[in-house]
């Protein structure tokens, strides 16, 4: 998720994969670098800024499992959060600051649903750490009925 988001950011900086916004889009405030990513998904430079700052939060975060799945968490959280307010008309554009509408929203809901897999999933047998062995009690003497 974070070489994918790292490289959505940059992409958006490059005109030709980001053709300049139409003059019907939503209104932004913060208008530069207003762009649609692939004619599609609407950007900003705040928008490019906070793919590349999770890209890069997300690739340090890989260097352990735990700081993995913490990461996961974290990111499912905010894409939901990022999904509801881009679904709501009066917060589709952050109040003025980055884009969140159109296929902004169904893509940050894909993106919390990979995240909240790979956060809260419950990890496989094999990566699980080791059950300790289970005592057995010890062995009667000899002569005394068991108990």
């Amino acid at each position: 998720m974070g070489a994918i988001s790292l490289l959505a950011g940059v992409a958006g900086f490059i005109p030709v994969l980001a053709p300049i916004a139409p003059p019907d889009a939503e209104v932004v405030t913060l208008d530069a670098g207003y762009s649609y990513l692939f004619g599609r998904f609407p950007v900003n430079v705040m928008h490019d800024g906070v793919h590349i700052a999770v890209g890069v939060f997300a690739l340090l975060a890989s260097a352990r499992f735990t700081w993995a799945r913490s990461a996961m968490r974290l990111l499912f959280w905010g894409f939901l959060l990022l999904a509801l307010l881009g679904a709501i008309p009066i917060t589709d554009t952050l109040f003025g600051i980055m884009p969140l509408y159109g296929y902004d929203v169904p893509l940050h809901l894909g993106l919390a649903l990979i995240a909240g897999f790979a956060g809260y999933a419950r990890p496989s047998r094999a990566s699980a750490p080791p059950e300790a062995p289970a005592k057995l009690p010890p062995p009667a003497a000899a002569g005394t009925p068991p108990a």
